[in-house]
């Protein structure tokens, strides 16, 4: 009884140890294997407004990755000027495109989804870019929002010409800058389609 007992001690101390471990990743895993691309950035997209709309600073800042945060110095200052950029209540949100892509290497696995919207307000028309990424057991602190682009519409179409073939960059944060379109919405071009329903 006593060796059946000790038996029975020492499963349930590897047991746990090993869900310990389990736990610390498994939000990681379920992201990388399970999540949808496009419903993650339709998601975070209208999380994001929400907090936005409500001038939530804190839920905001807790979207970014801790890396972005932790990599600039005026990330405070930055949610300031997004809140006072961005007028009116949300009307409408438009999914324009969604890319996913990943990588695979010795050193572990990285997950992303590239994605961009057109919103619109009680006040104005907005074109979002975000960059999330999904995991990255390389760099962990890199999981969540590393860029987030806002222009407003009109803005936007005084940049996108057709003879613009501008390298995509994301800087990390919130920027205030033109990001080309690299897939169109139901073969309209983001400026167009916001045209077509002003």
């Amino acid at each position: 009884m006593k060796k059946l007992s000790f038996l029975n001690l020492c499963c349930i101390l590897i047991s746990t140890l090993l869900l310990g471990a389990c736990s610390a990743i498994k939000g990681e895993i379920y992201n990388s294997i399970f999540i949808n691309e496009q419903e993650l950035a339709h998601n975070k997209t209208e999380q994001l407004l929400k907090a936005i709309e409500n001038k939530d600073k804190d839920s905001i800042k807790q979207m970014f990755s801790k890396a972005v945060i932790s990599e600039k110095e005026i990330f405070d200052e930055e949610i300031d000027m997004l809140l006072e950029y961005f007028r009116g209540k949300v009307k409408n949100v438009i999914d324009a495109s969604c890319v996913g892509s990943g990588e695979l290497g010795e050193e572990g696995s990285i997950k992303i989804a590239d994605f961009q919207s057109v919103v619109t307000t009680t006040e104005d028309k907005y074109v979002l870019t975000t960059r999330y990424y999904i995991s990255d057991t390389v760099t962990r602190d890199r999981v969540g929002i590393y860029s987030f682009n806002i222009l407003n519409l009109e803005e936007y179409r005084k940049y996108d010409k057709p003879e613009k073939q501008e390298k995509i960059e994301y800087e990390p944060g919130i920027n205030f800058s033109y990001i080309k379109q690299w897939a169109d919405y139901h073969g309209i071009g983001i400026a167009e389609y916001g045209k077509e329903n002003s």
